[in-house]
């Protein structure tokens, strides 16, 4: 199916001004490189997690679409694929952090490593070598998947190979255990060992099951925005998106399970070498961060979600969805940034600007890979 003229226009208008959003945010971002090369390491960290977070977690519903076949999933599957397809060149855009392991991980620094003898216990692990190696392994298992899992076969690219269910699933089922697998410690490469004297045994499920959601509640919004607002593209009928409510729903559910039951072993336990981490995250401001997660990421979506008639909205649950995302990036501030500042509050500006340059390329790829495989109603959703 092809778009409209009109909204190929639009769609280009709106891949250019991402583009040059993000390489005006990127120059700006490389001045703060020049003037301060630690913040920027540690500031660029976030945006990479951020936007990586968004199609790593498209993939992970992706497959579960393809595994269990359900309607829910064909009104967004075509978004779904877009923001997957964008792994590969987040593996390069994160390039620029092997410059900077040592300002970001005190186990990359030899000298805080001889002076640690918890450090040289994880060194075999812990180290920038197979650091960058796991880094390559993650993004070419994930951009692996998202391929294989999107190919389809057929006279036109929006038909579907009915012959290739069934091998799609059996993939899928595989790559679903391949995903847990390697997100999980990812999580913990990229996140837990921020603070290597620290550890949750729940920590990468968590971070995982934070990706999941921010990245399904992305690509609702912009389906319930897109269908709005661009002709030619399918209205998601009232049916789809109550069903696509109801999964979000879920996921903010299991998140909210797994954190607060990390919290609730950590604090109940009142280990000194545990309870560190939340004292880092929970005082000196920061706490303000762990409020707005609990209202915003849990309260708020909890509540409005149990309406049915809110889901069956797409401009209320779109709306839901962005509130989602956007606490999904308050959340990594609050992860990352007491990491380097325990105990008291400290947002760079950078913090801010380095998500905005990934995010104008990020969101550029994803509208060009939308143009090219455009959301029809051959996907199976109901009339």
């Amino acid at each position: 199916m092809s778009l409209p003229e009109s909204t190929r226009t639009r769609l280009n208008q709106m891949i250019a001004m991402a583009v040059t959003t993000g390489l005006a945010a990127g120059v700006i971002c490389l001045i703060g490189w020049i003037a301060d090369g630690t913040q920027f390491h540690r500031s660029y960290l976030i945006g990479i997690l951020f936007w990586t977070g968004l199609s790593l977690g498209a993939l992970g519903v992706l497959m579960l679409h393809y595994l269990v076949d359900g309607n829910w999933g064909h009104a967004v599957v075509r978004y779904l694929e877009a923001s997957a397809r964008l792994l590969p060149p987040l593996g390069l855009l994160a390039l620029p952090l092997g410059f900077g392991l040592q300002e970001i991980y005190v186990w990359a620094d030899p000298v805080r490593v001889l002076g640690d003898p918890l450090l040289q216990h994880k060194l075999p692990y812990l180290n920038p070598g197979s650091f960058v190696l796991r880094y390559a392994a993650y993004f070419v298992i994930w951009s692996t998947l998202a391929f294989a899992v999107g190919y389809r076969r057929g006279p036109g690219l929006n038909q579907v190979d009915p012959g290739g269910k069934e091998g799609r699933g059996a993939l899928c089922a595989i790559g679903l255990v391949v995903f847990v697998v390697t997100g999980t410690f990812a999580a913990i490469d990229w996140l837990m060992s921020l603070e290597p004297h620290w550890f949750s045994t729940i920590y990468g499920c968590m971070i995982l099951m934070g990706m999941v959601l921010a990245g399904f509640a992305f690509v609702v919004a912009a389906a319930c925005r897109m269908s709005r607002h661009l002709e030619g593209i399918p209205v998601i009928p009232a049916a789809a998106l109550n069903d696509l409510g109801s999964l979000l729903f879920a996921f903010v559910m299991i998140w909210a399970y797994l954190t607060f039951s990390q919290f609730l072993l950590i604090w109940s336990a009142n280990i000194v070498e545990e309870t560190t981490w939340y004292f880092a995250r929970l005082d000196g401001g920061w706490q303000t961060f762990g409020i707005l997660l609990a209202v915003f990421h849990f309260a708020v979506p909890f509540v409005l979600l149990l309406s049915r008639e809110l889901k069956r909205s797409a401009r209320r649950l779109g709306s839901v969805a962005s509130v989602l995302v956007t606490m999904h990036l308050v959340e990594l501030i609050w992860l990352v940034v007491p990491a380097f500042h325990a105990g008291h509050l400290r947002i760079h500006w950078l913090d801010l600007m380095a998500p905005l340059a990934v995010g104008g390329l990020w969101f550029a790829g994803f509208l060009w890979q939308l143009s090219s495989r455009p959301p029809t109603k051959l996907e199976g959703v109901p009339a």
